[in-house]
């Protein structure tokens, strides 16, 4: 075969409409969906869209598989890949021989079936979306009685579809109507009785009903494949000069579309007499209701007889025949309401809000009435655009039509909007920082900086909103946030910890620090988590279960503010880095739903609670970031809905304290200093502590000294999680000079040292190496250095493991203390694990 231009020939033909030929597609924006015909489901995954290079794809996420026209004529009719190279051909309307030559348009090729071939016992139905058993199968023939195709009835629930056949030349029945002109139902008899008078029913249900009825009578019945207006597909040539008798059904559209035969027929040389339906029957009774209700040849030879009329005389009033041989179908009318419905939706949008967009082009509306943004593909802004329009107008809108406005809307965000920032719960300008109240219906917000804070009805910050995110009370002035530690089951010697963690999750521009609360079974550890994320980030479900995978963890922050975890005993080293990545920053890319060369990208910087009764966060890198509090066992308990009650009853004086202590402590922050030899890594939230303890009356050491108390514990959770570094721990004591040696002597002298009934061990050099470098930073607090070397000599990696100087610091952590500002600190530099706290000024606490 000569060579074929294959992009061509599939730019000639719709991957869409060759597919749309087999099964249904429903059309959303620039892509098609349906069921896969490969395989059982009752969801669609299967899509049609377009690459990155405009080229049409279909792909398939059940059955992971997917590919061009020719993959798809590959896959679907079974033929090898030369005959669907040959039947794209035939699509595009291109010979084998002839090169292709600009834009054709599609045409379907059929094929002549084989002598009787039967037609399928089951077809797919677009209108129930499945595959239904054919109850009935009527044979179109030609003038010599050889098949051509069928048309077939499926039915359920007493709903009917008829579906027609055209055999294909891959040898294959496909649900596709014969070209037009078509021929007549019963033109093989026509062409055995040349001199029969005819009569011509809708329907071939009622033409084969007719046969029998009329069969002694000389008269044969047939008609045309489609419905009632189909006949002007039809070729009608085969009745020139017969005598022909048209019984339309007992409707309008019937009576319609007969007399406009009828005078087709006559302009043609067809003697034309048209039957008028009794008034008393039914709509839609023909032939097949004679037989049900018993009546005989005989008796149907003369009712016809007795009613033949004219054309001007059966024409009824309400009939509108159509003006042109073309009509719109119901789905073009759809269609049309549908474009109508979305252009109105356009304009209203465009009138009613601002669109615009952020950095990861995510696009947006906000109410120029209320201030509200809104994402524009949320369920909020389409329930409340149909809201609106209801209200203004008592119309219903189509959710097909608000689809496709919204495809447009988003461009117009996209291309047309200017670029904002957008904010969860928190925001910053220059002066100030933002609290959303998040209030239905009003964008207040509170602002508070170093001089104060107050509501504003308009904030300067755009702040979207999660559908399960609440409001926040209203803060009242001059508030106390003792009322807390009544619901707060939080030690007395970490409250400072707690009090600047919560000033800390107001602020966006610097790493937010995740909070473990830990303790024995009723402890009050998820009434604590619930409390305290209430007076930042209240939410529909404040306390969320396990995530199954790291995505959980990303899809969460996404949508809320603050990610608070219930009862976790256990966190993978993936999960407890994604939490290290909320702490500083960071993002999640996925493949988007339906597309291979699209990905949906979370960037998210996220404050979290996570409580258990068991330690679950146990990688040096998180405990870095992390404030760990051990909830005391209580000894005297309150009823939960009274002290519910009561702290909601106190949570606006309990907000408003806690603004009032968050903007004394901006106020102090610039005259807080911390010797960048002791600075931690969380210098910030550090400095911070010192100045929300002067904000509170009491003296900076003290949040020191619970700081230092607090990360004491995380490091012996380090060391204790680890066995690799209880091993160091135990050698080093037996062995105070240490060792400098490969990895591979190292694990073995470890192996003397490695605690009982050990699991995880590591089982090679490498894995120990790994398990060294996590565990390094916290061996350092404990005078321990853990080194690597590099590779020797032969290639070999060495590591020293020995004591070192307590005093000695890393020349990291010498860097000078970050600038600050009205606003606080930027983020600092940061030192290995060198903090340390002494009691020499301890009479100052």
């Amino acid at each position: 075969m000569a060579k074929t231009n294959i992009s061509a020939l599939k730019s000639r033909v719709s991957l869409a409409g060759l597919i749309r030929q087999s099964i249904s597609l429903k059309k959303q924006g620039s892509e098609y969906f349906g069921l896969c015909p490969f395989h059982h489901e009752k969801t669609a995954s299967f899509t049609v869209y377009r690459n990155h290079n405009q080229e049409e794809r279909y792909y398939c996420h059940g059955c992971r598989a997917g590919g061009d026209h020719i993959d798809w004529i590959t896959n679907y009719l079974g033929v090898p890949h030369e005959q669907a190279i040959e039947k794209l051909q035939l699509l595009a309307g291109e010979p084998q021989n002839r090169p292709v030559n600009g834009k054709q348009k599609s045409t379907w090729k059929a094929g002549i079936p084989p002598a009787n071939e039967p037609p399928p016992t089951e077809l797919w139905s677009k209108k129930h979306n499945r595959r239904l058993p054919v109850v009935g199968a009527w044979a179109y023939r030609d003038a010599d009685g050889a098949l051509l195709s069928y048309v077939c009835r499926v039915e359920v629930d007493g709903q009917k579809e008829i579906i027609p056949l055209q055999w294909d030349e891959c040898g294959k029945w496909r649900q596709h109507a014969l070209e037009a002109p078509r021929p007549l139902y019963g033109l093989e008899l026509l062409a055995i009785q040349p001199d029969a008078q005819v009569v011509v029913a809708e329907g071939e249900k009622a033409a084969d009903a007719g046969r029998r009825l009329l069969a002694a009578t000389g008269l044969l019945v047939i008609t045309w494949q489609g419905g009632c207006n189909a006949w002007k597909k039809t070729d009608w040539a085969p009745l020139v000069g017969r005598k022909v008798a048209l019984w339309p059904d007992a409707d309008a559209a019937g009576i319609a579309a007969m007399v406009k035969l009828a005078d087709y027929l006559t302009s043609i040389g067809v003697s034309v007499r048209l039957i008028r339906p009794d008034s008393d029957w039914p709509p839609s009774y023909d032939f097949a209701d004679l037989v049900q209700d018993g009546w005989t040849g005989k008796k149907t030879v003369s009712f016809l007889l007795g009613h033949v009329v004219g054309a001007d005389e059966l024409r009824p009033v309400e009939a509108k025949p159509p003006q042109h041989i073309e009509e719109k179908t119901p789905d073009c009318r759809n269609e049309e309401k549908n474009q109508r419905q979305a252009n109105k939706l356009v304009a209203f949008v465009r009138d009613r809000f601002d669109l615009f967009h952020d950095s990861n082009a995510d696009c947006y509306a906000k109410d120029r009435e209320t201030g509200e943004v809104s994402r524009l593909n949320s369920r909020y802004f389409r329930e409340k655009v149909f809201a609106i329009l209801y209200k203004e107008t008592k119309g219903v809108i189509r959710d097909l039509a608000f689809r496709e406005a919204l495809g447009t809307l988003s461009a117009i965000a996209r291309f047309e909007g200017e670029l904002q920032q957008v904010n969860l719960r928190i925001g910053q300008t220059r002066e100030s920082y933002w609290l959303d109240l998040c209030i239905p219906g009003s964008s207040r917000a509170i602002g508070w900086n170093a001089k104060g804070w107050e509501i504003i009805d308009k904030p300067e910050v755009f702040f979207v909103r999660g559908e399960s995110m609440l409001p926040l009370p209203i803060p009242t002035v001059g508030g106390d946030i003792a009322p807390l530690w009544d619901i707060a089951n939080i030690p007395e010697n970490a409250r400072l910890l707690v009090v600047t963690w919560l000033v800390e999750t107001l602020r966006p521009d610097t790493p937010f620090p995740g909070l473990e609360l830990q303790g024995e079974q009723g402890t009050g550890k998820s009434t604590t988590a619930s409390a305290l994320r209430q007076l930042c980030d209240p939410n529909v479900c404040n306390l969320r279960g396990a995530p199954k995978t790291v995505e959980d963890i990303y899809v969460g922050a996404g949508v809320n503010h603050l990610v608070c975890l219930e009862n976790i005993s256990h966190l993978s080293i993936g999960m407890q880095d994604a939490f290290c990545i909320l702490s500083t920053g960071g993002g999640h890319a996925t493949r988007t739903l339906y597309t291979n060369n699209e990905e949906t990208v979370i960037s998210v910087r996220r404050p979290y609670i996570i409580n258990g009764i068991t330690a679950a966060i146990t990688q040096q890198d998180l405990l870095d970031r992390t404030i760990c509090i051990e909830c005391p066992v209580i000894e005297s308990r309150q009823i939960s809905v009274a002290q519910q009650q009561a702290f909601e009853k106190a949570r606006p004086a309990i907000l408003g304290g806690l603004l009032d202590i968050a903007c004394r402590a901006l106020a102090e922050l610039p005259t807080i200093e911390l010797d960048p030899r002791e600075r931690p890594r969380l210098t910030e939230f550090v400095m911070l502590g010192m100045a929300v303890a002067k904000a509170m009356g009491k003296s900076p050491k003290l949040f020191l000294k619970q700081f230092t108390e607090a990360r004491k514990e995380s490091i012996r959770r380090v060391i204790d999680a680890s066995p690799v570094a209880t091993a160091v721990v135990d050698m080093v004591e037996a062995r105070p000079n240490g060792i400098d040696a490969a990895t591979k002597d190292i694990l073995s002298v470890l192996a003397n040292y490695r605690p009982d009934g050990c699991d995880s061990w590591p089982k090679s050099p490498k894995g120990l190496g790994d398990a060294l470098r996590r565990v390094a930073p916290a061996l350092r607090q404990l005078d321990i250095e853990c080194m690597s070397q590099g590779k020797g000599s032969g290639g070999v990696v060495r590591w020293a493991i020995h004591k070192k100087a307590p005093a000695h610091m890393s020349q990291m952590s010498q860097v000078p203390r970050a600038s600050v500002g009205m606003l606080g600190l930027g983020t600092c530099g940061t030192s290995p694990e060198g903090f340390t706290f002494d009691d020499r000024d301890e009479e100052d606490i």
